[in-house]
């Protein structure tokens, strides 16, 4: 159902966004730069053009305005008591997202890689997917996750990937809409 929910929805921006360069199409041949269809004329007719293009553009807005994805907050995780300094502590993440992620715009994290992050109170992991890892004041986790894409890895999941003891967090990249949250 959900499937289906999100390829309609996709179909419907497609066909939103379709519209919109038609009528700004309509409206650069009327108005806009040096054109063989642009016309000096003041007849009220000519105002047809505007009025269809306007029309046409319009809804994409509407639409890009009121159905902008909001980011997923998965709340406060609680770490596991694996730390060695109670300043830092690290997050094991698997990037299963058939993409190549960059980490704070100076790392790379490459498709079916894995990599333990060094993460301490007050500082964040920026992916350029749009999650976000964090540690607030109370060493919690919090994390932003646009697309869903995080999975959280359970006790035979650590096994499976080869976890490190040490650990306090361990997570999947996976591709969009493949996450743990489901709406």
């Amino acid at each position: 159902m959900n499937q289906k929910h999100n390829r309609s929805i996709n179909l419907i921006s497609n066909i939103i966004l379709g519209l919109a360069i038609i009528g700004f199409l309509i409206l650069w041949l009327k108005y806009g730069g040096r054109s063989v269809y642009r016309s000096n004329s003041k007849d009220i007719s000519t105002i047809y053009p505007l009025v269809i293009g306007v029309s046409l553009i319009l809804p994409y807005f509407f639409y890009v305005l009121i159905y902008k994805r909001k980011p997923k907050l998965i709340e406060k995780i609680t770490k596991n008591n694996k730390t060695r300094n109670e300043n830092e502590f690290e997050i094991f993440i698997v990037n299963e997202s058939e993409e190549t992620l960059i980490i704070n715009h100076n790392s790379e994290l490459e498709d079916n890689q894995w990599y333990v992050f060094k993460i301490k109170k007050n500082e964040s992991l920026i992916f350029n997917n749009g999650i976000i890892f964090k540690l607030d004041k109370n060493n919690d986790l919090e994390i932003e996750d646009f697309k869903n894409q995080i999975i959280g890895l359970g006790e035979e999941d650590l096994k499976k990937y080869n976890v490190p003891n040490y650990v306090n967090w361990a997570f999947i990249i996976a591709k969009p809409n493949k996450g743990d949250i489901t709406n």
